[in-house]
């Protein structure tokens, strides 16, 4: 009897999740947040609502590790 050896592209191929371009796309607006942030703390605009806004780009930072966190797991 002959045993059935899988290679490793086959096995890669026969993965139970597909590449998520949601999480590809969360991923990227949580880098967008992280650069925003230090962008607005390099250079203050003086208005109150832009600099709010680029300052809440901290949350990119835990949006990031979330995501990556999420993507291993379907791995």
């Amino acid at each position: 009897m002959q045993q059935l050896v899988r290679k490793p592209a086959e096995r890669a191929a026969t993965a139970p999740f597909g590449r998520s371009h949601a999480l590809d796309f969360l991923r990227g607006l949580a880098i967008a947040g992280v650069m925003a942030i230090h962008v607005s703390q390099s250079f203050p605009s003086g208005l109150r609502i832009i600099d709010f806004v680029f300052g809440s780009g901290w949350v990119g930072v835990n949006v990031f590790y979330f995501v990556s966190a999420m993507t291993m797991c379907l791995m």
